[in-house]
């Protein structure tokens, strides 16, 4: 298997994340946006506040509770939804998957960015990833990939 950092170019062979460029069988896999543009209107409620997964995107202690008062929460990838607008895990159900192509074949999208709030539009927004800027939401509960023990998108570099 072939990886690549994203930033710095350097191949991996050890299983972590970062950005697939090739698969075990050898071929070339599809390139994964860094993102997408999809939006998901807020009045969709994706993730309604009382519903149990809600609490991967809390943001925890003092500064968080003020902070998530004015919106802020934890990072939502892209991969968290599907092209239809769903929670991911949630639509797949108990459908397992033996491998990434199979996933994003069932997300209908290949982007690892993730959801920002836009206030203009009242709906979240796919859009790049910064550097050292992003929370690893990414478990079972929220990411296709690492319910079915598969590499996630995310890059290390992305990670707070």
């Amino acid at each position: 298997i072939n990886w690549l950092d994203a930033e710095s170019g350097s191949d991996d062979a050890t299983p972590s994340r970062g950005a697939r460029v090739g698969t075990s069988s050898g071929s070339v896999a599809k390139p994964v946006l860094e993102s997408c543009g999809q939006e998901v209107a807020l009045k969709n409620d994706v993730i309604p506040k009382n519903d149990p997964v809600a609490k991967h995107y809390k943001k925890s202690g003092m500064l968080g509770s003020v902070t998530g008062m004015f919106g802020d929460k934890q990072t939502m990838y892209c991969h968290h939804i599907t092209a239809s607008g769903e929670l991911a895990v949630r639509a797949a159900g108990q459908r397992r998957f033996f491998g990434e192509e199979e996933v994003w074949a069932f997300l209908g999208k290949r982007c690892c960015g993730r959801f920002a709030y836009n206030r203009s539009r009242r709906s979240l927004a796919c859009g790049k990833l910064a550097r050292g800027d992003h929370d690893n939401t990414c478990n079972a509960e929220t990411c296709l990939f690492v319910k079915n023990r598969l590499m996630c998108p995310t890059p290390a570099w992305a990670l707070k």
